[in-house]
């Protein structure tokens, strides 16, 4: 019954987003602002290009921070990316890096001590970088300034990299696109009428823009993903539990809440990805297994027919041609194909929303840091926010709401979603093995105008089922549509398995090209 109703529900949905997103469409006609292109070479390196021409003083980290500093500041006008830069201490952090360079006599010793020295990166303002904002969109929190470098952000840093700024995210990291009160809309590079996406909005937009080597982001449910799709470049979900969350806000002491929130990279460059995990795992690193492909024909590829929707979301067709056009590459290189067609992928609404909605302690988004035992009704908070009193955003609000709601439904629905999740995540498993990989829309359209997302939310299913699972996910860019936006779409693996998806978006990216830069 309550399957039932939710399918209901969301086809409401669907139908009320086909009728007013058109209105939005009429009262989004501003002028499309465009982007000075790159004109600097050192911005077209990988983080992997970099290092090493670093280390053999072909170049200086201080030209490269100081290139990176300046294309910010030209871009970031245009999209408002940056809540914070830290744009002096990272000069003279270039600075020191290039003092070890010229000390260090041998090279191969710096790279295994310090592969990153002297990259800069940027931060997601949610994953913690010590003495910067850590307000995470909420105004309650204004003035909050991280304490300690968020684990991920410490690793990196511990391996030579150098952080310029943090970066947009919603409030409470619970939006599917970037827009706070303090600090507006994050736009997208390619069309700054439209949304760049959440809750990495900022790291999408500043790697998509050239404005970032690499980004540390963070995903719940496609939050690394979204703005990877949306803005055109890689956006990866590792493993669940590989890489410590330890820093992030939100964040809960929740096993299972470990294993669908991930911290992850975010780049123009796939060849930088495998490093970058080794990093951000620290430790946990060994458990990534290397790939056991060694040409495509070893690989198998599954995915589901173009005409599945979720929730009467169907795929965009340019989205589907680039599905279309990769398998057919992979056929081309004697990889197997295989059409799954598993009937539980027809409840993940509901499975999803059960799995992380019950959680012994899920974030409370609705809170006063100042009187955190306070009880704030979110039927209240709702009609604040209408009546412009709420000092929560409309995203957080409904978060807290289905949370409430959660607490109403029978235990055997509860039962009957977890069953379910099982069922499909066996089957999924069975079919990946060591060698599979599932191709798989990130999203069911390129990216929407702002203020727009209420009608589009059900998209995040495509993404956020794999959170669920643990599975690694990344977001493949495959160029631009006819509209000038980027498309593409995940490449999802099992688990520990991150380093295969790596190599197919290599080997896609030598196919198709990758990463399109906006102008």
């Amino acid at each position: 019954m309550i399957f039932a109703v939710i399918r209901i529900l969301a086809f409401s949905v669907y139908i009320l987003g086909l009728v007013v997103t058109p209105l939005f469409r009429i009262f989004s006609k501003g002028k499309k602002q465009a982007l000075a292109k790159i004109k600097n070479s050192l911005l077209n390196f990988s983080a992997t290009e970099l290092a090493e021409k670093i280390r053999n003083q072909e170049i200086t980290s201080e030209e490269v921070v100081r290139a990176y500093i300046k294309r910010i500041q030209e871009v970031n006008p245009f999209i408002n990316a940056v809540i914070e830069d830290r744009f002096t201490e990272a000069i003279k952090d270039a600075r020191k890096a290039d003092s070890i360079c010229s000390k260090e006599s041998s090279k191969e010793e710096l790279k295994e001590k310090f592969p990153l020295l002297g990259v800069p990166f940027t931060v997601k303002e949610a994953c913690g970088l010590k003495g910067m904002s850590h307000v995470v969109g909420n105004q309650y929190r204004e003035g909050m300034v991280s304490k300690e470098d968020g684990e991920v952000v410490k690793r990196t840093r511990n391996k030579g990299g150098i952080p310029l700024l943090v970066s947009a995210n919603p409030e409470f990291c619970v939006s599917w696109e970037t827009v706070t009160v303090q600090h507006g809309n994050c736009n997208n590079p390619y069309d700054t009428r439209r949304t760049s996406g959440g809750s990495s909005g900022g790291e999408g937009v500043l790697n998509a823009s050239g404005a970032s080597v690499f980004g540390v982001g963070s995903d719940l449910g496609g939050s690394n993903r979204f703005p990877a799709l949306f803005n055109g470049v890689y956006g990866h979900k590792p493993t669940g539990t590989l890489v410590s969350t330890k820093g992030h806000f939100p964040n809960v002491k929740d096993r299972r809440f470990d294993e669908m929130l991930v911290v992850g990279p975010l780049t123009r460059f796939p060849e930088d990805l495998s490093l970058l995990m080794d990093v951000f795992a620290g430790e946990n690193a060994f458990q990534m297994e290397i790939p056991q492909v060694s040409h495509l024909k070893d690989l198998k590829v599954f995915h589901f027919d173009h005409s599945f929707s979720i929730y009467h979301l169907p795929v965009q067709k340019d989205i589907r041609g680039k599905m279309s056009d990769a398998l057919n590459f992979f056929e081309s290189k004697g990889s197997s194909l295989e059409l799954l067609e598993f009937e539980e992928m027809n409840d993940m609404l509901g499975v999803f929303y059960s799995t992380l909605m019950t959680h012994e302690r899920p974030p409370n988004v609705l809170m006063d840091p100042k009187n955190p035992n306070k009880y704030i009704f979110p039927a209240l908070e709702l009609i604040k926010f209408y009546l412009g009193y709420s000092k929560h955003s409309l995203p957080a609000i409904y978060f807290r709401m289905m949370f409430e709601l959660t607490t109403n439904f029978p235990n055997s629905w509860l039962k009957s979603s977890i069953k379910r999740k099982a069922d499909l995540e066996k089957k999924l498993l069975e079919k990946l093995g060591k060698n599979g990989v599932l191709i798989f829309p990130t999203f069911h359209m390129t990216a929407f105008l702002h203020n727009t997302s209420s009608f589009h939310a059900l998209g995040a299913l495509y993404s956020g089922v794999f959170n669920m699972f643990g599975f690694p996910a990344l977001h493949v860019p495959m160029g631009l549509n006819k509209n000038g936006l980027p498309v593409g779409f995940q490449v999802i693996a099992g688990p520990y398995q991150d380093k295969l998806c790596f190599y197919v978006a290599k080997e896609l990216e030598k196919e198709f090209g990758g990463w399109v830069p906006p102008s």
